[in-house]
């Protein structure tokens, strides 16, 4: 889990610099103008995922305090191999 955690990282990161030297070098988009563009794009996309966050944990803890089963519990403790 944390290695697929490392590797979206990186991937970002790597697509999200190709995305803008594409648009400076091929397309002639001044880097002032992508860095204006994407930065509303971030400043937009941090509080929608703050919200989705909040809502993914929020119903996580509904499930465990007030329906009582166990999704949380599976959600935390990692299922054991049916093999080993």
């Amino acid at each position: 889990m944390c290695h697929a955690y490392w590797l979206a990282v990186v991937l970002i990161s790597v697509v999200g610099t190709l995305i803008t030297d594409n648009l400076v070098d091929n397309l002639g988009v001044r880097l002032q103008t992508t860095t204006i563009a994407l930065g509303d794009v971030h400043t937009w996309a941090k509080p929608v995922f703050i919200v989705l966050i909040c809502i993914h944990a929020g119903a996580a803890l509904f499930h465990h305090f007030i329906l009582k089963d166990a999704v949380l519990r599976r959600m935390l403790v990692p299922a054991r191999d049916p093999v080993g």
